[in-house]
């Protein structure tokens, strides 16, 4: 008796062009309700598990040139969410790297890891179809029974159709995401840019309107940091910027926050913490930054930093004003002598 079946997804359209799908209205509405793209794959798993009368749907996604990634699942929990499957020693992986639609028809008979995984969790056949957007496969849209050779040729034909669809939605929303990662973040450091500094400032704003959580704003600047570029050029400039943001990152919380605002100036975001605390943490980063040196081309280059810091106060209505006193500290810090952090109160805390 056969253990798996191969179908390429061309030939199944070609020799299915003139059949029917019918699909609930559910899902239609659900999936065009969909914002985002998790939103969009845990429809899919929900209504592809009723559409086929499966014990088990799910989806992995392209994770890294080893593995796939299961994204969503819908019934049973034999592989779960963030699970990282193994392309080179699992069914679906095969799938992925054939691009072809394929059937355990007795999942119990193989020993990749993900049929063992559903056997051992009372599986008996397994369905996967490549989610192919043009040339590219995205990931595996995949369902799962307990009885073993249950599923039919026409069943693979529709699975396959709604693959294809899916992954039109899917490489949608992934570009939406790219977009939208290119609008917020600074392309050499890879933090947030400017733009999306002041949108979290609006919201850590209204954290404290609503929940009185406390924050901390700082503006640090590297000092003579265009004397530095002038005598080693653009490329040292940019080696110099990206260190100092892993020196400044690698002293700050997960709920903190860092950006860059300007050519060699970072906004600093530090939540939660007295003045005090506030202060200590940032003499740290500016010590951190002083007593480090960047090599390039046989070269030693070290920098300094001048730092402005205010805390967010009842008066604040928006971030213009918070922004505005760490400027003025950070100005203060200039002018006393660089290399130094500098404290602004505002008014009515």
């Amino acid at each position: 008796m056969r253990l798996e079946r191969t179908f390429n997804p061309d030939d199944l359209s070609m020799q299915n062009m003139e059949s029917p799908i019918c699909m609930p209205i559910g899902f239609v509405h659900f999936l065009a309700q969909s914002e985002t793209l998790q939103q969009v794959l845990d429809t899919v798993a929900e209504w592809i598990n009723r559409i086929f009368n499966s014990d088990r749907a799910s989806i992995t996604l392209y994770e890294n040139n080893d593995h796939l990634k299961v994204y969503s699942f819908s019934g049973s929990k034999a592989i779960p969410a963030e699970f990282l499957v193994p392309i080179h020693q699992a069914f679906v992986g095969r799938v992925f790297k054939k691009q072809q639609l394929m059937i355990c028809d007795d999942v119990t008979q193989s020993d990749e890891i993900d049929c063992v995984m559903l056997a051992s969790n009372g599986m008996g056949t397994c369905m996967d179809a490549p989610l192919m957007h043009g040339k590219v496969c995205l990931g595996t849209l995949n369902v799962a029974h307990h009885q073993t050779h249950i599923y039919t040729n026409e069943q693979a034909a529709q699975l396959q159709c709604i693959a294809n669809w899916i992954a039109l939605n899917i490489a949608l929303h992934i570009q939406i995401m790219k977009m939208e990662h290119l609008a917020t973040t600074d392309d050499l450091t890879g933090i947030p840019n400017r733009r999306e500094f002041m949108r979290q400032i609006e919201s850590r704003l209204n954290e404290y309107r609503t929940q009185g959580i406390d924050f901390h704003v700082a503006i640090l600047d590297l000092d003579n940091f265009k004397s530095l570029n002038d005598r080693f050029g653009h490329d040292a400039g940019d080696k110099s910027l990206i260190h100092a943001v892993n020196t400044i990152k690698s002293h700050l919380l997960d709920c903190d926050l860092l950006a860059r605002v300007g050519g060699e100036e970072f906004a600093i975001v530090l939540r939660s913490r007295s003045s005090q605390q506030a202060l200590e943490t940032l003499e740290t980063i500016r010590n951190a930054l002083e007593t480090t040196t960047v090599q390039h081309s046989g070269c030693d280059m070290s920098f300094t930093a001048s730092i402005g810091v205010t805390q967010v106060c009842r008066l604040d209505d928006s971030f213009e004003p918070l922004v505005k006193r760490a400027d003025l500290a950070l100005y203060k810090a200039k002018e006393t002598g660089r290399n130094r952090v500098e404290f602004h109160i505002g008014e009515e805390r």
